[in-house]
């Protein structure tokens, strides 16, 4: 009975793990998106801090950085075969 619920536990964090991957994934590209609209409008003229970029720019890497990690992770469990 015990084996039973660690096994539940364990697929209900590997799934939990795949919708963040998933979901990182969705909030890179909005993020991409939005900072290829800041850089229309900069060229345009809407825009006039160039700043805004910077941040973007800095969001992004940060996504990128988690995905990255998010994805180490599922790649160590697939491997092992076992929760870290």
């Amino acid at each position: 009975m015990a084996k039973n619920k660690d096994l539940k536990k364990n697929f209900k964090v590997e799934l939990k793990q795949e919708v963040n991957d998933s979901e990182l994934r969705r909030r890179l590209s909005e993020e991409r998106q939005k900072l290829l609209q800041t850089r229309l409008n900069l060229k345009i003229g809407k825009e006039k801090n160039t700043q805004v970029v910077r941040l973007q720019r800095k969001k992004i890497a940060q996504i990128l950085t988690r995905l990255k990690q998010v994805q180490i992770l599922n790649q160590a469990k697939t491997l092992s075969g076992k929760e870290i």
